[in-house]
């Protein structure tokens, strides 16, 4: 895991601190992706994959009597920023019944990036 650190510049407290304890992440490798549920269908990737795709919608709180769901079709980062934990992006095919639908529109989405992880740090 890496926060971005300009070229020559010394690690920040928060750099260091993400590095002391990032997770060790080992991934099986999939045989026949991308519907081969016997390795992982999905690489840790970058928030960016998402945005500014029309397939992607970013639904708000669920609304009361009359109101219509707020909705955002191919949100941008600025969509995104500041929203709470009842705003969710939602992918195309059904959660209830998947298929192979997010693996391959996973694996297409990605294709060529490399894999990602964050940390968020509170002080």
């Amino acid at each position: 895991m890496a926060l971005a650190v300009s070229a020559g510049a010394a690690p920040s407290h928060a750099q260091t601190l993400a590095d002391r304890y990032a997770p060790i992440v080992a991934l099986k490798v999939a045989t026949s992706p991308p519907c081969d549920t016997g390795g992982e269908q999905y690489d840790p990737s970058a928030v960016e994959i998402v945005l500014d795709r029309p397939q992607i919608v970013l639904q708000g709180p669920a609304p009361r009597r009359g109101a219509e769901r707020p909705e955002t079709r191919g949100p941008t980062a600025a969509d995104l920023y500041g929203k709470g934990a009842d705003w969710n992006l939602d992918f195309p095919g059904s959660p209830f019944e998947p298929g192979c639908t997010y693996a391959r529109d996973a694996s297409g989405i990605g294709q060529g990036m490399p894999p990602v992880a964050y940390a968020h740090i509170v002080a």
